[in-house]
């Protein structure tokens, strides 16, 4: 039950996300992911400092092994919190949701190209149909989807680099924002304007990190099949926060396609849950 409530808590607050983003509306999405990279960075350092292991963590950090695989994922997941920021800041929060329905489908379809991971027939089908979503979004709406495709192709190319890492998610993250650190603190020097509200920046920290740290004692009391069910409440709540909150437009089009993305996500679990998993000990 405690991993249950610790990954509906992390996964809610990923959902309901861009309603605080958007009190930053007017400031650049650069230096707002700038200063989310360094106040995340303190927030993480604070902890660590908490847990007498920040030496320890500084150490490993340094590894190049690990630097091979996370100096590549730290540049796709800065890409892909920036890309976040400017949907938000573009009233295309719509965009996000329907790229966090396609991102783990993507993941799975890395996975197969890549890992050589067996798929089932309603695995494949579940690919197909979100494939047939997003080109009938691409053909209706006059144009491809770019900003949801980049924001899906960025995280799940950042998960399967994780994957292959083989490393805890906090490690991870902490040698990320180390490794993005330098140049975001050039982008904020330059970027942020006078006047900028400091204390709603320096929050984006905690509001980065706690999920994290919350998903990780999620991911060590749940099975993998119960986390990648959990997570479609992240785009879930985007979606309702573009719809309801921030009245995007939502017509006929978005509803076909959304059908089907939902539909192929609905026939991805279905599958994942016909299938014996076992328990997950870190973020993958």
């Amino acid at each position: 039950m405690r991993g249950v409530l610790y990954g509906v808590a992390t996964y809610f607050s990923w959902g309901i996300l861009p309603l605080y983003f958007r009190l930053l509306q007017g400031l650049p999405p650069l230096a707002i992911m700038a200063h989310r990279v360094l106040w995340c960075l303190i927030f993480l350092a604070v902890y660590l400092v908490s847990q007498g292991q920040l030496r320890d963590y500084l150490r490993r950090a340094a590894n190049p092994r690990l630097l091979r695989y996370l100096i590549p994922s730290a540049c796709l997941i800065g890409t892909n919190w920036y890309l976040f920021v400017y949907a938000v800041s573009e009233h295309r929060v719509t965009d996000v949701a329907l790229a966090y329905y396609i991102s783990p489908l993507l993941s799975a379809l890395l996975g197969l190209i890549f890992l050589k991971e067996h798929l089932t027939n309603l695995q494949l089908l579940s690919l197909l149909l979100a494939a047939l979503g997003v080109n009938y979004l691409a053909i209706h709406s006059g144009g491809v989807p770019w900003l949801a495709l980049a924001i899906a192709v960025s995280f799940a190319t950042y998960s399967f680099l994780r994957k292959r890492a083989q490393v805890d998610s906090m490690l991870a993250l902490w040698t990320e924002t180390l490794v993005l650190s330098l140049p975001a603190l050039v982008a904020a020097v330059y970027c942020t304007p006078a006047g900028a509200n400091w204390g709603l920046l320096a929050l984006t920290g905690p509001l980065t990190g706690l999920p994290l740290l919350w998903f990780g004692i999620a991911a060590r009391h749940l099975r993998l099949v119960t986390l990648g069910l959990l997570q479609y409440i992240s785009p879930t709540f985007q979606f309702l926060v573009a719809v309801v909150a921030f009245h995007e437009p939502f017509g006929r089009t978005h509803a076909v396609a959304f059908t089907c993305i939902w539909g192929a996500v609905a026939l991805y679990s279905s599958s994942a849950l016909g299938r014996k998993t076992a328990p997950s000990a870190s973020n993958s």
